[in-house]
């Protein structure tokens, strides 16, 4: 057997085996969402039942569906309709405008030199070795000493001050681009502010974007914030507070209706994923390799 087939039956079993390997992860990663499917389709009682089954034996059963779009507001719980507006509202002003609060960090620590920007570079990275749950104890003394808390304005006002993770992100971004760009814009009379909105926010658009997204799904998802700034505030909890309530019950129905309105809640981000999930690893990727 020659070199050159020698050399293909091994690339060709390398490639079968790094396939195999990406489709147990892939199934792995897969099963539970159709366990939830399956589960939100399932009679109340096969819920229940000591068997499990990939696939409704009893029929489908569609009713927690049609309980979840019923829009009334109780004493206990809210709608997930109304914790996805809760989501909505309170997620999006602090990620656009922290996004891009950080992408002016990122530009500086980038594109502007200054005495001990490095220094305090490092000393920025420091801080997310710092578990963010240390710091939900004097953040809750805090809130409650402002009168914050049952208001949503401890979820709205930290997240528009930017992102550490962020900002190192777009910074190795912003470091791919020419700092000759910068200097010809001075040239021409550009200041520092100038220079960030007409040349390095344009060009640097697929990262904000990219960083926009992966920020909006962190939030979307958050649950330790909101369960201890709007305790006590139904009317204000956010998706995944109310999936909690939802669940909080042990009966069949309970778990049959957190099941359909967790399918419900995973649907934005499912869309999301669908139309950016090439755009977020590319630019991700893009951005490694500049760093």
């Amino acid at each position: 057997m020659t070199n050159a087939k020698k050399s293909k039956i091994k690339n060709t079993v390398s490639t079968v085996c790094a396939r195999l390997v990406l489709i147990l992860f892939a199934v792995l990663i897969l099963v539970p969402f159709w366990i939830i499917l399956v589960n939100s389709v399932k009679t109340p009682a096969e819920i229940l039942s000591a068997k499990f089954t990939w696939l409704p034996q009893e029929g489908w059963d569609f009713s927690s569906y049609s309980s979840a779009f019923d829009l009334s507001l109780s004493k206990y719980t809210a709608n997930i309709f109304v914790g996805l507006k809760n989501t909505m509202l309170f997620t999006l002003p602090p990620v656009v405008i922290g996004v891009l609060a950080s992408s002016l960090s990122a530009y500086a620590f980038a594109k502007i030199q200054f005495q001990g920007k490095e220094i305090l570079f490092t000393v920025m990275l420091l801080t997310m070795a710092v578990p963010a749950t240390v710091a939900f104890i004097p953040q809750y003394f805090l809130y409650g000493a402002i009168d914050w808390l049952g208001t949503p304005l401890p979820l709205l006002i930290p997240g528009m001050i930017g992102s550490v993770g962020v900002v190192f992100f777009l910074r190795q971004y912003m470091r791919g681009i020419p700092n000759e760009i910068c200097e010809a814009a001075r040239v021409d009379g550009l200041g520092g502010v100038g220079i960030f909105f007409r040349m390095i926010l344009p060009m640097s658009t697929p990262g904000i974007i990219a960083q926009l997204i992966l920020t909006f799904i962190t939030a979307y998802n958050d649950y330790m914030k909101p369960m201890l700034f709007l305790s006590g505030r139904p009317d204000l909890y956010t998706m995944q507070l109310v999936l909690r309530n939802l669940g909080s019950g042990r009966n069949d129905m309970a778990i049959q209706n957190t099941m359909a309105n967790a399918v419900i809640a995973l649907i934005p981000l499912l869309l999301l994923y669908g139309i950016f999930n090439n755009f977020i690893v590319n630019n991700i990727a893009v951005s490694s390799v500049k760093g």
